[in-house]
């Protein structure tokens, strides 16, 4: 349980940026259907990400890739829940865990109610055309406001019509954020073929997500469906949390003052006792 709990803390904490991964639908334009695969590699994550889509939704597989850039085999690979959005629940995500047949579900709604307002300003500077994985893209740095001196994020974007609204999914429901914002001011709209960041001290990127492959094929509903059996695990609510933090802290508070009256007796007990010894002691001494 803890495992499931853990990675779908990291979905619900990374599921702005899976927003990036989409695009808006094109008048005429032909929807694509099928899977994405992304690698993601940096010091810290090495990830190779499978994105299933279809009208019917969209289902993110995650595999852990060795120090070649290769899949992991046996344990390391083991263990990677599946995040799946439905078309029929565009506001809710559901991470699936096929090892414990078990899945969390999640309320973007009430994620995004709960998650600050981006109050940075971000510079895009366009930088030609480039080609990532077959698709035409356009390149632009973006540089955030106050540090521009720290580093910047080149993004290549290409055009691509996904057969699923997966923007409007992942957000919420909400505006796009100053990021995307920013981009579209800039005339970039689409899919982030590739994101590169760079820190001012490195000249080769710090972490890239780069798509590696895109295969147009039937992608079916079921596979964007939680499977039947399977165990819901409740998260508490912050009401409940909250609940249940007061009740610790008044359990803690009240064992804190029983235990500080059971201290205070025993040394009454024990002040009387040495009064006690004293006092005999003082009278006998009269006699010796």
């Amino acid at each position: 349980m803890r495992k499931i709990e853990t990675i779908a803390t990291w979905f619900a904490a990374s599921i702005a940026g899976f927003a990036l991964f989409t695009a808006s639908p094109a008048l005429g334009a032909e929807q694509f259907e099928g899977v994405l695969e992304t690698k993601t590699l940096s010091k810290e994550m090495r990830i190779l990400t499978r994105t299933h889509v279809c009208k019917a939704g969209v289902r993110v597989e995650m595999t852990p890739l060795d120090d070649k850039g290769n899949e992991a085999k046996g344990e390391k690979a083991q263990g990677m829940p599946v995040m799946i959005v439905n078309a029929k629940e565009p506001k809710r995500f559901y991470v699936v865990d096929e090892g414990s047949k078990s899945f969390m579900s999640f309320d973007t709604t009430e994620m995004e109610k709960q998650t600050p307002t981006d109050e940075r300003k971000y510079f895009v500077e366009k930088q030609g055309s480039d080609k990532v994985a077959g698709l035409k893209c356009e390149k632009a740095l973006v540089r955030e406001e106050g540090k521009e001196n720290e580093g910047y994020v080149e993004y290549c974007i290409a055009k691509l019509d996904a057969a699923f609204d997966l923007d409007m999914a992942s957000r919420g429901g909400k505006p796009v954020d100053n990021l995307q914002r920013a981009l579209q001011k800039a005339g970039l709209k689409g899919f982030p073929v590739r994101v590169r960041q760079f820190s001012k001290e490195e000249k080769e990127p710090i972490a890239t997500t780069e798509l590696v492959k895109l295969d147009k094929r039937e992608v079916p509903a079921s596979s964007v469906q939680v499977p039947e059996g399977y165990t819901e695990i409740k998260m508490p609510s912050m009401g409940d949390m909250g609940k249940a933090l007061g009740s610790a802290a008044g359990d803690a508070a009240k064992e804190s003052q029983e235990a500080a009256k059971k201290e205070a007796k025993e040394k009454a007990k024990k002040d009387a006792s040495d009064a006690a010894k004293k006092a005999v002691k003082g009278g006998l001494g009269k006699f010796f």
